[in-house]
């Protein structure tokens, strides 16, 4: 049981230490983000990337792209924006890799907040 304050803080997420584990990893385009988590993560793991996302969504994308249309944006930014939102609830004890390049500040806190 948390108290009313902390439970609204936590919302329905899964509680730290228990499910899943959300690793953020922040840098800059092209820093390594990518790299770093296929050297470290496991077959079962979660990443979510919005740059893979925003591919994903193409029928024709190039490689490795930072750039693409803002309809094309703005669907892979709800899609990351969901796939937050169920992969932070698991109950599964599996990694999820949270890619965010240049997070703005409140979202650096909530990270925090949430022991990420």
């Amino acid at each position: 049981p948390a108290c009313k304050p902390c439970n609204s803080k936590r919302q329905n997420r899964v509680m730290t230490g228990y499910g899943a584990s959300v690793v953020v990893v922040i840098g800059p385009p092209a820093g390594g983000k990518t790299t770093y988590i296929k050297e470290h993560a496991k077959p079962a793991d979660i990443t979510i990337d919005m740059d893979a996302i925003a591919r994903a969504l193409m029928p024709i994308a190039p490689e490795a792209t930072h750039v693409y249309s803002d309809h094309v944006r703005n669907v892979a930014i709800k899609a990351r924006s969901a796939a937050i939102h169920c992969a932070t609830r698991l109950k599964e004890h599996v990694t999820v890799w949270l890619i965010s390049g240049i997070p703005r500040p409140d979202d650096l806190a909530d990270y925090k907040r949430l022991g990420w």
